[in-house]
């Protein structure tokens, strides 16, 4: 998945994307506001393309599958929470078919992968075990 089509996927699902002027100078978060909308920022500033993918596509995935929790939750809902939310990237991002025809046509190594995607490498090595780990 694009960056655009990231955005189009929020804003067809009715996500408030919050501009980062106006998100009081949060790097990222995902909310669930009153009215029951998602709301998320990701501030890029001083951050690479493939690092604000991670984490648009985090932040929407937190979203995608209302996984939230506040600052007082339990450290087992919040590792819930933002295990669903890297899984959600994992198969949206990247996705097992697309990741085994990219080491198909070539890409072999971490970087190119990397590179491939449009992803950071640390990313690339959880969708690999996760896609490992599912497929046992």
């Amino acid at each position: 998945m694009t960056t655009k089509q990231l955005f189009e996927l929020s804003e067809k699902r009715g996500y408030l994307y919050i501009p980062p002027k106006e998100s009081g100078g949060i790097r990222s978060i995902s909310v669930c506001l009153p009215s029951g909308i998602c709301g998320w920022t990701v501030d890029g500033r001083g951050m690479g393309r493939k690092e604000f993918r991670d984490r648009a596509s985090h932040e929407v995935g937190h979203c995608e599958k209302g996984a939230f929790y506040t600052r007082r939750a339990a450290p087992t809902t919040r590792e819930k929470c933002e295990e669903s939310a890297r899984r959600w990237q994992y198969e949206k991002m990247i996705g097992r078919d697309a990741l085994e025809q990219a080491v198909k046509s070539g890409n072999k190594t971490l970087w190119e992968l990397s590179d491939y995607f449009d992803l950071p490498e640390y990313l690339i090595v959880g969708a690999i075990r996760y896609f490992s780990e599912i497929r046992a």
